[in-house]
């Protein structure tokens, strides 16, 4: 992918100017992961007893956000 721009080739408090090759031109730096997550298996059950143990198993912490789904 070409451009007929002229772009300068450093900026200050930015750096150094690479300008846009396309997608998939540049390799990520690093490998990121999620954190493993638990299922359960056909034939066991999720259901807890209480909201208070729900709210345990989840890990929830003071500011965090619980939403419902519901129709």
């Amino acid at each position: 992918m070409s451009s007929n721009k002229n772009l300068p080739k450093f900026i200050e408090g930015y750096g150094a100017v690479k300008p846009y090759a396309g997608p998939f031109v540049t390799a990520p730096l690093a490998h990121r992961y999620g954190p493993k997550l638990s299922s359960s298996k056909p034939g066991e059950s999720k259901m807890v007893s209480n909201i208070k143990e729900v709210l345990e198993k989840s890990g929830i912490q003071n500011g965090m956000t619980i939403s419902f789904h519901h129709h």
